[in-house]
């Protein structure tokens, strides 16, 4: 396994931290993205959720005028919910407009209230992640700016070579999920595999925690090398742990536990969660890196400022 550096980015969702809520002014945001710059991340990240405090790709077409080095991605796109042909143009003109900054994650789409609010059928698992491989094809094909003649089982596009000329862009592709199929077409085509646990069901819960534990997550990069064949070594391996900093670990991990059905030596020992001291975050994930082959880090839980000597140490 080749090693990397570390770098590191921010999921902002108030989902996973609603005690630090997104500013919801212009000035607020550009504030907002300007000191995560000057921490040091590399990344900033929205989801794609119908509760999201932003609408992703607009949210981060307003951060490219307010920042000059800081990449801007999603966490992830549910692909489901944007017709391939306008998500790639979307893409390509998001990585114009930032000379290149954007990095696009995609993932076959998890959540019942997104489906039901777009009043699209939540199909089965094996169906999304099937309809998400068409959608991986045409998104290459078009950034490629090649015209596109797709008659599929789900998707269908017809796109002229002057119409492909204008999506033709590079862009970063992240491919995000935690079951065998999602991880192996990521392995084939992405060039950041997210590394996550698989939802069920259509919501993040209890049983979601309980698979994410040290074993399965090797399991899972070991799905990934398995697929990727002679590419492994030139894909980034991505996590992103919900991250409390925290000197009483022993309360946090108890009420974490609480929150999420799950024992507290179970939130300790997953490579999901980083919580306590500044100190024990740093060692964890030195020790996920040299475990598990993670270079990008997504840190969750809305602890981003008080990370900033970690991030000066590790990067």
């Amino acid at each position: 396994m080749v090693s990397r550096p570390f770098r590191f980015g921010v999921m902002l969702s108030e989902r996973f931290a609603p005690h630090a809520p997104l500013p919801r002014d212009p000035q607020g945001w550009a504030d907002k993205v300007r000191e995560l710059e000057d921490i040091g991340y590399s990344t900033v990240t929205l989801t794609d959720h119908a509760d999201s405090a932003y609408a992703p790709l607009l949210a981060l077409t307003a951060a490219i005028g307010a920042t000059t080095r800081l990449r801007l991605g999603t966490l992830v796109i549910a692909a489901d919910l944007r017709h391939p042909f306008m998500l790639a143009k979307e893409a390509a003109t998001l990585a114009l407009l930032s000379e290149h900054r954007f990095e696009l994650g995609i993932g076959a789409g998890w959540d019942a209230p997104d489906y039901a609010a777009a009043g699209l059928t939540f199909d089965k698992p094996a169906v999304r992640i099937e309809r998400l491989a068409e959608y991986v094809s045409i998104l290459r094909t078009l950034w490629a700016g090649e015209p596109v003649h797709h008659q599929g089982r789900f998707l269908c596009a017809e796109v002229a070579p002057a119409v492909a000329e204008t999506c033709k862009a590079s862009v970063r592709l992240l491919i995000g999920g935690g079951g065998k199929r999602v991880l192996s077409l990521a392995a084939q085509h992405a060039d950041t595999v997210g590394v996550n646990v698989p939802i069920r069901g259509g919501a993040f819960g209890a049983d979601a925690v309980a698979a994410a534990t040290r074993d399965a997550t090797r399991e899972r990069i070991d799905w990934v090398r398995a697929a990727a064949g002679p590419r492994f070594d030139q894909i980034e391996l991505s996590i992103a742990p919900l991250t409390m900093v925290t000197d009483d670990r022993s309360t946090a991990l108890e009420a974490v536990a609480r929150r999420f059905g799950q024992p507290p030596e179970h939130i300790a020992a997953s490579p999901l969660f980083i919580i306590g001291s500044l100190d024990h975050v740093s060692e964890e994930l030195q020790r996920m890196q040299e475990d598990y082959g993670f270079s990008y880090i997504i840190f969750t839980g809305g602890s981003e400022t008080t990370l900033a000597p970690v991030i000066h140490q590790l990067s």
